[in-house]
């Protein structure tokens, strides 16, 4: 039996998710996420931001500015975790200039979990970084989203 990307993604089987995905070069943007976020998983953190890469530059070719957004939180906390803070901060502007003006998704979400990282590390504001934790924690629940989601960044 196969067993799809989506499934084998959903019960955490990352090399599932690449083999479902096999080695094909011509993947959506949508497979492009999985199999980077898999990746990630599974240690390969220089493949996986080679991959979300190429699915943001697809996601913002086809106007998919929400998903492309996403994406760009996700490479914005891949180039922290790497300590390259200048790099992090050109996909934290990227993510803000594509967020702008679309309807609330979890990427705002992440979005804002970086203001509020800035706020208590840069500046060092313990409450203005509480109450943008509250504002994450309040958004979450519009959205129906559980807080698993919203910490399922890798």
């Amino acid at each position: 039996m196969t067993v799809s990307a989506e499934t084998a993604y959903e019960a955490h089987d990352w090399e599932g998710v690449l083999d479902a995905l096999g080695g094909r070069e011509d993947l959506s943007p949508d497979d492009q996420v999985l199999k980077g976020d898999a990746l990630y998983w599974m240690g390969e953190y220089e493949a996986s931001t080679q991959v979300f890469e190429q699915a943001f530059k697809a996601l913002t070719s086809q106007g998919r500015r929400s998903e492309a957004g996403k994406v760009a939180c996700l490479l914005a906390y891949l180039a922290f975790r790497r300590q390259a803070m200048a790099v992090s901060s050109g996909w934290i502007s990227r993510a803000e200039d594509l967020l702008e003006g679309e309807p609330t998704s979890i990427a705002h979400l992440w979005l804002r979990i970086f203001h509020m990282a800035q706020t208590l590390f840069v500046e060092g504001d313990v409450s203005a970084a509480a109450d943008l934790a509250r504002e994450v924690d309040r958004k979450s629940t519009r959205l129906n989203s559980s807080h698993s989601s919203v910490s399922r960044m890798p």
